[in-house]
């Protein structure tokens, strides 16, 4: 009967949806209009699946009985497959590869994370001492970076991110800590650390240049607007190292559940897990290519292609203009040739970052081992190290604890999600961030979950953080807008950690006298103290230690040698509508002594 068939066919739906978007699309065995089973390779490609409410009942059970059948009989069998071997044709660890995306999640996890446990050092994660000084990102001197930093103390120590542990029940594959900031690193503080290298790599502008945008983030057109490609150019030793860097942080990311923000695109993950790399691959990252290559195979007649002239060469990611055959730039491409020299095309593009790719998979094979890696898609790696980067708001909520008086009912958190709810991707982002020192949504099933607790303060306090344990303390607001202004001047203005713990000079920690004069021009200078606060944007705060009897040349001179432009702040008049002059004269005690002892006059300098 048809309701009978409806019944079914909907029953099958619900259980192929457990299938991943990869998995459905290669699981495309059987031909949709006649039902019979047809020998195909997996698509590798496909992002689409299967319209399943179009084809009969009998063909869903079958689909799904060839796709349970060979499930089965790969998890009795794999633990005994030399996977070594899946690039010799033939071998079974071949045909299982090649058959991955048939493969269910729940299978292959449980596999690739047996052999990460296998292969776990002692627990005991080394302690990293890290300065990031007063600069955003964008603006530090390579010398100045985290990656930098860490890539250093890594290569002297030997040290290797298989060890992980951490206090409490935290994993981390090292301890941070943050010259001239305080907090205990119970997680957040390592979190935080990964966070600053994944924006010092991505970030246009900055000082390492291992990663460019994508064609399409240049264009602003096109889809993977947000990806980032290695960069070809960077191809000397030093730059191999930090790539192998990089792959070390993706592995740690996956031994520690981290989540790194790697904004990454699929032709890089295809070569990270052995995937072939197809045309369509590259146009996800270059539109304006895709439509030349279109055009170009779009000729109808020799007369057409001939007029269109084209020789063999091709502009590369970076820009650059690159010959596909020597001499190219003066060789015609024939008629004949159309096609070999798309494709020609097409195999400079996928291989022009391949010894960059090259070091990030020797780095990441050095902290997770690779025989259960070409099990994987390419989607598979990307969520096991970077998670999710879209915030599902509604998951997040249904997740959420409350501790102390609070609950999902009380007024506070329905005020507090009232305001989330109206937040856009880079906010909830930002408040990810804020919460627990990294913008991406937990792995799921992880256990970590954003916890709530009500600060009871009122309106003038800001909320509180504490990255270690994803907790979020809240000020009882009085209304949702005041909720709104606080929050979002927290989640964009709030980026260290406990500033108030720097060195006794009053100063933030700068690590020399060289990296003062590099890293501490204000650009941004947001927030005036005694004006009303703007919450949009970083803020940027610098300190001048000044002796008491500092006059207004003295203060200009030393305001100009440390790149601060006091005018910036609000006027015309730097001694008198600057941002914060705050006078302690030589020392704390000196500084004590004149707030004790009143000048003659009878007023106070301190």
């Amino acid at each position: 009967p048809e309701k009978k068939d409806d019944d079914v066919t909907l029953a099958l739906e619900r259980q192929t949806s457990r299938l991943p978007p990869a998995v459905r699309a290669a699981s495309y065995l059987s031909n949709p209009s006649s039902g019979t089973f047809i020998n195909r390779k997996p698509q590798q490609h496909g992002n689409e699946a299967p319209n399943l409410s179009k084809m009969r009942p009998s063909v869903l059970r079958a689909r799904w009985s060839v796709i349970k059948a060979l499930n089965q009989t790969a998890e009795q069998a794999i633990e005994l497959v030399d996977l070594r071997r899946f690039e010799e044709e033939g071998s079974i660890a071949h045909i299982l590869c090649m058959s991955k995306a048939l493969l269910l999640p729940e299978m292959k996890t449980k596999l690739f994370d047996k052999s990460v446990a296998l292969t776990a050092g002692p627990d005991n994660p080394p302690e990293i001492h890290l300065n990031r000084g007063t600069s955003p990102a964008e603006s530090r001197k390579r010398e100045r970076t985290i990656l930098w930093q860490m890539m250093h103390v890594v290569e002297e120590q030997k040290i290797s991110f298989t060890r992980i542990g951490g206090p409490g029940d935290s994993k981390q594959a090292w301890l941070t800590r943050f010259e001239g900031e305080g907090g205990m690193d119970y997680g957040g503080l390592y979190r935080d650390s990964l966070r600053e290298m994944c924006a010092e790599l991505q970030c246009q502008g900055g000082s390492l240049q291992l990663f460019l945008p994508c064609p399409n983030q240049r264009m602003a057109t096109g889809s993977c607007q947000d990806r980032w490609l290695p960069n070809p150019l960077c191809t000397s030793q030093l730059h191999l190292r930090l790539y192998r860097f990089v792959g070390m942080l993706m592995g740690a990311s996956i031994r520690t559940d981290a989540c790194i923000e790697l904004d990454l695109p699929g032709m890089v993950w295809k070569q990270l897990v052995g995937e072939e790399c197809l045309r369509e691959d590259v146009a996800a990252v270059d539109e304006v290519w895709n439509k030349d290559v279109q055009n170009c195979l779009g000729a109808e007649t020799k007369q057409e292609w001939d007029a269109k002239a084209r020789m063999w060469v091709v502009k590369s990611f970076t820009g650059r203009t690159d010959e596909l055959v020597p001499g190219g730039a003066q060789k015609k491409v024939e008629w004949e040739e159309r096609e070999a020299f798309v494709e020609a095309q097409v195999q400079m593009r996928i291989n022009e970052f391949r010894a960059q790719v090259a070091a990030i998979q020797e780095g990441f094979s050095s902290v997770i081992p690779g025989i259960a890696l070409p099990l994987l898609t390419w989607r598979e790696l990307e969520r096991r190290v970077c998670g999710t980067a879209i915030i599902d708001v509604d998951i997040l909520e249904k997740t959420t604890e409350y501790q102390g008086s609070l609950s999902a009912e009380h007024p506070l958190a329905v005020k507090f999600w009232k305001v989330v709810k109206t937040f856009r991707q880079a906010d909830l982002a930002a408040l990810l961030a804020f919460v627990w020192g990294r913008k991406r949504m937990p792995v799921p099933n992880s256990g970590d979950h954003m916890k709530i607790d009500m600060l009871g303060r009122g309106d003038n306090y800001l909320p509180q953080a504490h990255t270690c344990f994803f907790a979020v303390d809240l000020p009882e607001y009085s209304t949702e807008s005041v909720l709104k202004e606080k929050l979002m001047y927290a989640i964009y203005g709030c980026a260290a950690i406990d500033n108030d713990n720097g060195n006794p000079n009053g100063t933030l920690y700068e690590s020399d006298e060289e990296s003062e004069a590099e890293e501490s021009a204000i650009e941004n200078l947001d927030v005036i103290p005694g004006s009303e606060v703007k919450p949009e944007g970083d803020v940027a705060v610098n300190w001048l230690v000044l002796p008491l009897d500092c006059g207004d040349e003295e203060l200009e001179a030393k305001a100009a040698a440390e790149g601060i432009d006091l005018r910036r702040a609000g006027g015309s008049n730097p001694t008198t509508e600057c941002a914060s002059v705050v006078d302690i004269g030589e020392s704390a005690s000196s500084a004590s002594s004149a707030a004790e002892s009143p000048s003659e006059s009878g007023s106070s300098d301190w």
